[in-house]
């Protein structure tokens, strides 16, 4: 019954991806019932996934970005998660619930707090100086318990959540408007990643910023073509003893920027 169901997705043409959501949506009733006792086991186990193609590296460039931006001061919700999202790599989920008393705004090492990501690890979102103008700026600062609270006057962007979960359609409308296209929300956190790993941060300091498992960050070696070169230039010259000094992503960055 199960392969019937997800059949259906396939044969009206959905992609392999949103028939996996489906299946995933399955799986979580299946345990949720089996948790309480009403059923004592898990058919979905038994449905493989289906394969998937290959996935997208897309991200904006900082010129995009820019311009991105630019298209969402009128909004500061949308302002501020942006910034949030691009500065810290981390996820919608990660940053929509937050609430104030998770914020650090003064000291020396200003941050928000995340009590569990997705890992099921928490971890603390450092903050720049753009960012903590920005979240000043917030209406919600120092008027609500939520960064980002639900707009009550929106039934549909609200539902029952006491904070917004939803920011797609005024960020591709944003998109829209700054001539950037094919950009998703999640695409902020690969543009942080990106930039990190361009610029050489070490792969353990990207982990803890953004909470990647290290077999994800392989997916932005190859962001850039010379990336490959660079490492057997660096392993050439160390081994005939020639000394160098250029950062191992220099040509990486002038060839992204």
């Amino acid at each position: 019954m199960v392969e019937e169901f997800l059949d259906k997705f396939t044969n009206d043409g959905f992609a392999a991806s949103t028939v996996n959501q489906h299946r995933t949506i399955l799986n979580s009733v299946s345990n949720f019932a089996i948790k309480r006792e009403k059923y004592d086991r898990n058919p979905v186990r038994a449905v493989a996934q289906r394969k998937e193609p290959p996935g997208r590296d897309r991200f904006p460039t900082p010129e995009q970005f820019r311009r991105l931006v630019d298209e969402c001061r009128s909004d500061s919700t949308l302002y501020a998660f942006v910034w949030l999202a691009a500065t810290t790599g981390a996820r919608k989920g990660e940053i929509l619930p937050r609430k104030w008393e998770e914020v650090q705004l003064e000291g020396v090492a200003p941050h928000v707090y995340v009590p569990r990501s997705k890992n099921g690890r928490p971890k603390r979102l450092s903050l720049t100086v753009e960012v903590i103008r920005v979240l000043k700026e917030l209406p919600s600062y120092g008027t609500n318990a939520y960064l980002f609270p639900s707009d009550r006057t929106n039934v549909r962007f609200s539902g029952k959540r006491d904070y917004r979960w939803d920011l797609r359609k005024p960020f591709q409308a944003a998109c829209k408007r700054a001539n950037v296209t094919g950009i998703r929300i999640h695409d902020l956190r690969h543009l942080a990643t990106t930039i990190v790993f361009l610029e050489g941060i070490p792969e353990a300091v990207i982990r803890k910023l953004t909470g990647h498992r290290s077999r994800e960050l392989e997916r932005y070696e190859h962001l850039s073509p010379s990336f490959k070169r660079q490492t057997v230039e660096l392993i050439a010259k160390t081994l005939s003893g020639t000394p160098t000094d250029t950062p191992r992503s220099k040509v990486d960055q002038q060839s992204w920027k």
